[in-house]
């Protein structure tokens, strides 16, 4: 389990319309190789658009205080389709000025001049840090002030180091995207819906939907808000916690859970 871990930032120049997805994130990636230590050049790297987004790399700068953008690599990187480019669509940037999350981000960025964020994954242990705070929404956007994680629906999967989403009776090849709500729902956070589309299902079996994230086995204090009706068959790590009396309304609860099997998982 590890965490990316802020570096410095490294100027690059790049060819948004020329070059393919592949020549850009490595130029990205060999400018901060080239900007680190002789001693960190193996381990660090450029960081992605999801973790740029999702704010998932500890230390990094509320904003883009540079006057060129931002870029990260992919996954997470695709823009707005584009003709003219060789792979068909921009890239994902922060302007300068721009807050780096959700809402700050760009979607139509073809300047060639630009910024990588590098980091270092680190450890737990390398940290020297016991445990670690996440948190977690599934609507459509962060809502107003708050920082997090941003499940986007996809498939259980590693996010350069942190591992988490969906999979329908143990398989992660979905995308539950569907279901996600904005921050009209979910008492002002948004939801996502287990398998909005009921498309997990054996015939006419309807099969186990699970979100999990993966985290060391031990102990941890947890809340989960189920935020609307229709969780009464909802579990967290194989136990029902919400009764037939919140029914129809949301049900939060916080409680102490022991992770056995390196994955904490809600089941619906």
């Amino acid at each position: 389990f590890t965490i990316p871990e802020f570096q410095r930032t490294a100027v690059t120049t790049l060819d948004i319309l020329g070059d393919t997805v592949a020549d850009t994130d490595a130029k990205l990636t060999a400018a901060c190789k080239d900007a680190a230590a002789e001693h960190d050049k193996e381990a660090t790297r450029a960081a992605t658009q999801t973790e740029l987004r999702g704010r998932l790399v500890d230390g990094i700068p509320e904003a883009n205080g540079f006057d060129a953008v931002v870029y990260g690599t992919c996954p997470g990187c695709h823009g707005v389709a584009h003709h003219g480019a060789a792979h068909g669509h921009l890239r994902r940037c922060y302007r300068p000025g721009a807050t780096v999350n959700v809402k700050g981000e760009s979607k139509n960025c073809q300047a060639n001049a630009g910024h990588a964020v590098c980091v270092i994954d680190r450890s737990l242990a390398e940290r020297g840090m016991g445990n670690v705070d996440l948190t977690f929404y599934f609507g459509t956007e962060l809502p107003d002030g708050e920082e997090g994680i941003l499940d986007t629906g996809a498939g259980f999967k590693s996010h350069s180091g942190l591992s988490f989403g969906w999979d329908c009776n143990g398989d992660v090849t979905v995308d539950y995207s569907s279901g996600r709500r904005n921050l009209g729902r979910g008492g002002g956070l948004g939801l996502n819906h287990f398998d909005r589309d009921n498309t997990c299902k054996n015939g006419p079996e309807y099969l186990p939907v699970h979100w999990n994230v993966a985290l060391p086995n031990g102990e941890y204090d947890v809340t989960v808000d189920f935020p609307e009706y229709y969780h009464q068959d909802c579990t967290v790590e194989g136990e029902h916690w919400c009764g037939p009396e919140t029914n129809n309304k949301a049900c939060v609860v916080s409680k102490k859970v022991t992770v056995t099997d390196g994955k904490f998982t809600l089941q619906g």
